[in-house]
């Protein structure tokens, strides 16, 4: 048997090369490290970034070997294992690291669905208070509003006074917020452009994969309902 110091040293390169919505490949080279010819036989490991989890396997052939993993949460950091052979190569490893890509993206996902849901609440207020400031005893939202809410003011003096003397104030927001979404999507596009477009769809499946993005419709039913509750009973 071939110490390790006799063995073949060994070289181990790996990118992600393909990416669905639910799974992704990344392609494994292993060389030898003096010569750069292609190992024949071998066992790779793909492992989470602390080498818990394995997450896929593949066996090397002229040096290549593509492993299909299933996008699951924290795929931005992982270790490929080349394990050797017992007699001929040494082992080695390499890293897939694009952590800061995906938490330029988490931050920016984070900024967007606020900003969206600030825009979603303003909108609302406004429409809202231009309904309670347009409505009167003739006005058909104030006869449906006394007809199923008989002990509710439609014509609420302090909220309609509040808005008035700050509707500029809401409206200048508004474009403040539209413009700085823009701007943050333009900047998200140029750099994206600068690294792997596989690495798109596993960030974005692991950061819509939190709960705040699935429930973030439940979530602005709740509040705005909330906001018509408070606004009507002022």
């Amino acid at each position: 048997m071939n110490s390790e110091n006799e063995k073949i040293k060994t070289k181990t390169r790996a990118e992600i090369t393909n990416s669905d919505t639910k799974m992704y490949t990344v392609s494994v080279k292993v060389t030898e490290k003096k010569t750069k010819e292609p190992v024949t036989k071998g066992k790779v490991v793909l492992t989470t970034r602390k080498g818990k989890k394995v997450v896929g396997t593949g066996k090397i052939r002229n040096g290549t070997t593509d492993i299909v993993v299933s996008i699951s949460r924290k795929d931005y950091k992982l270790r490929v294992n080349y394990e050797g052979t017992e007699h001929t190569y040494a082992p080695s490893e390499t890293k897939i690291d694009f952590k800061s890509e995906y938490m330029f993206y988490k931050t920016s996902f984070y900024i967007w669905t606020a900003i969206v849901g600030v825009l979603i609440v303003l909108v609302y207020i406004i429409g809202l208070n231009t309904i309670m400031i347009s409505s009167n005893p003739q006005s058909l939202v104030s006869l449906i509003g006394s007809h199923f809410l008989p002990y509710v003011n439609m014509n609420s003096s302090v909220v309609t006074e509040y808005y008035l003397e700050n509707a500029h104030h809401l409206s200048f927001l508004i474009k403040l917020l539209v413009w700085v979404l823009i701007i943050s999507f333009v900047a998200a596009g140029i750099y994206a452009a600068q690294f792997n477009s596989n690495l798109h769809n596993i960030i974005r499946k692991n950061v819509t994969n939190h709960s705040l993005f699935q429930n973030f419709i439940s979530i602005m039913v709740i509040i705005l309902i909330t906001i018509t509750a408070v606004v009507l009973v002022i």
